[in-house]
């Protein structure tokens, strides 16, 4: 009885051990008795690829481009090979149709748009419609969207924030008012947005300066790497919200 026990406890002991499988969705092998499972499969997680040559494990932004590449947030430049062109400065438009994507991308089909410079052609078209009819972005006051101009930090935070506004989206502040180094710097309309972007977390600052005051670099291009990190952030924000 005693040599049995053990053996009953080592047999425990190897199942135990043994790594998760599942029952593949077949008949029972011919050969095998009744209850007998067919083939057994390993359960293996999928883990998200990076696609792109000219982004690598140790840049600062690895997971921030793995996330919107595959949320379907951001695609590459180039193919063949794939590149995601981390240093390219984001354009306005290129930004809105991110957004576009995080909402869904919805398509109108009775608006029309008030910017004289956005072609029906253009890859953008449908995403500055919507931001326009959404009231999420109102372009430069003379008929111009400026779908090409490089964006800047305080244009993207003024943009993320009419996004939460149009969305209803309310979220906890992580960060406290702060006077940034180059407040001067920062325009009128944008103060309140860029204040609120840093203070959820979304917005980083561009540095410190000698005393350790936050830089924000308002009106400094936002690069593809840059706009990545921003989005992946504003997104797991609005994902923890909910």
């Amino acid at each position: 009885m005693a040599k049995h026990g053990a053996r009953v406890l080592a047999l425990a002991l190897t199942l135990a051990l043994m790594p998760a499988y599942t029952l593949a969705a077949s008949e029972p092998a011919p050969d095998s008795g009744a209850g007998v499972p067919g083939d057994l499969q390993l359960i293996m997680p999928t883990m998200p690829v990076n696609p792109f040559s000219d982004v690598f494990g140790t840049d600062w932004f690895i997971d921030d481009v793995i996330y919107v590449f595959d949320k379907g947030l951001m695609d590459g430049t180039e193919t063949e090979p794939m590149l995601f062109s981390p240093d390219m400065p984001m354009t306005r438009g290129m930004f809105i149709t991110i957004l576009w994507r995080l909402r869904g991308s919805p398509m109108l089909a009775d608006y029309q748009s008030p910017f004289n410079d956005v072609d029906w052609q253009q890859a953008y078209f449908h995403a500055v419609q919507w931001a326009s009819a959404s009231k999420i972005v109102s372009g430069y006051g003379d008929g111009r969207f400026g779908p090409e101009d490089s964006i800047t930090r305080q244009d993207a935070a003024c943009i993320l924030l009419s996004y939460m506004g149009h969305m209803q989206i309310v979220l906890p502040l992580t960060q406290q008012f702060i006077l940034f180094a180059d407040e001067a710097a920062i325009a009128e309309y944008a103060m309140d947005s860029v204040q609120a972007m840093y203070k959820l977390g979304v917005l980083e600052g561009a540095g410190t300066d000698a005393n350790g005051q936050v830089i924000m670099d308002p009106v400094g291009e936002v690069s593809r790497a840059h706009a990545a990190a921003t989005l992946h952030r504003f997104a797991q924000r609005i994902e923890a919200g909910e």
